[in-house]
């Protein structure tokens, strides 16, 4: 049985690059379909079929060579600004920009959207502040989240100053399942 410590998938156009570290051990970016027939392969990691899951080599419970998925396998992805990644086990990781908060009144309530409900519970959120031009800094602003449902966060810019005057978004990263 494997188990991966760390994982890393990249989508390039049609390409799909993918390298895994399991038990340690790193195992080069795959350039080409790889194979699962002899025991050098054993280990070799790729992407399934069906484009959702990352299949191992192992020797069956027959001792042949075959290909097994992994337990927590990604099932479905929307990879764009609004995104999320939903594992097997039920874990969902999320991200979103929210509005543009200049000229909105400070400490004022703003629900964000996440990008899709989580089912069951949302574990953990966090926003940090996002600044599209470099010259717009205004280093006296935060965010802080007043509360979370399964669907949205609720959150309020907070500044030294009653009115944002700058560009400043929230960014926001949530967990759940």
């Amino acid at each position: 049985m494997f188990k991966i410590i760390n994982f890393v998938l990249i989508s390039i156009t049609s390409s799909l690059v993918f390298t895994g570290i399991i038990y340690g051990d790193s195992y080069p970016v795959c350039t080409g379909p790889p194979t699962c027939n002899k025991e050098a392969d054993l280990g070799k990691t790729r992407v399934s079929d069906d484009k959702k899951n990352v299949e191992f080599c192992v020797l069956d419970d027959d001792g042949n060579f075959a290909w097994k998925p992994h337990e927590e396998g990604i099932i479905n992805q929307n990879l764009t600004n609004n995104g999320y990644v939903k594992f097997k086990s039920g874990f969902i990781m999320q991200w979103t920009v929210g509005p543009n908060f200049k000229d909105l009144e400070v400490s004022t309530p703003t629900p964000v959207p996440f990008p899709i409900p989580f089912p069951n519970s949302t574990l953990n959120v966090q926003v940090s502040i996002y600044m599209p031009n470099g010259s717009d800094i205004y280093q006296n602003s935060w965010f802080q989240i007043v509360d979370f449902t399964n669907s949205e966060v609720n959150i309020i810019l907070q500044n030294a100053s009653s009115v944002a005057n700058k560009n400043i978004y929230p960014m926001i990263r949530v967990t759940g399942f």
